[in-house]
C-alpha cells in the first residue's frame, strides 16, 4: 500500500470489498483525499496485509452507491440516479470522511426524465407529419397535378 510521504503512480489500484461486492480503483485516487477513511485505511498505518487481498468494509454493498461515491471522487461531482436517495450518498460521503458539496450532486429524477420523453415524442410526432406532407407533395407531383391543396385531415 502507499507509505507516509510516498506517493503512489496512477497504475497502482487497491481492491476494496464493500459489504461483498469487489471494487478496485487507484491507490492515487484515494490518496487525493488524504482526510478521508479511504486513505487511512489504504496507508501502510492502518493496512499492513498483503497488498493483493481486498480491504474489506462492513457496510451495504447493494446500490452501487460506493461506485457513484467513486465517481464524485474522481470528477468532483456526479448525476445521482433516482433509485439512490441523496441522503443516502451523503451519509456514505460522511461515513468515509469525504467533503460534502450538495451543488456538485444532480439527482436525475424520473419526472425530468418524462420530460425529455415527452418532448422527443413530440418531436418525432412533428417530423412524421413533415414527412407525410413531403410524401403527399411527391405524389401530387408526379400524378402531374400543377396545384396543391392540404387539408388538416390529409395528414
Amino acid at each position: 500500500m502507499s507509505g507516509g510521504d510516498k506517493h503512489s503512480s496512477p497504475q497502482e489500484t487497491v481492491k476494496i470489498n464493500v459489504g461483498g461486492k469487489l471494487f478496485e480503483t487507484s491507490l492515487f485516487l484515494i490518496e487525493q483525499n488524504p482526510a478521508s477513511m479511504l486513505a487511512r485505511l489504504v496507508s501502510d498505518t492502518w493496512c499492513n496485509k498483503d497488498a493483493t487481498e481486498p480491504i474489506f468494509i462492513d457496510r451495504d454493498g447493494d446500490g452501487d452507491i460506493f461506485a457513484h461515491l467513486l465517481n464524485y471522487l474522481r470528477y468532483g461531482s456526479i448525476d445521482l440516479p433516482h433509485t439512490i436517495p441523496k441522503s443516502m450518498l451523503f451519509r456514505e460521503l460522511d461515513y468515509y470522511g469525504v467533503t460534502i458539496e450538495d451543488k456538485c450532486i444532480q439527482q436525475i429524477t424520473s419526472i425530468g426524465t418524462m420530460k425529455h420523453v415527452k418532448q422527443w415524442i413530440h418531436d418525432a410526432e412533428l417530423h412524421h407529419d413533415m414527412l407525410l406532407i413531403a410524401a403527399n407533395c411527391y405524389l401530387q407531383f408526379m400524378s402531374g397535378r400543377t396545384t396543391l391543396e392540404i387539408r388538416n385531415g390529409d395528414i
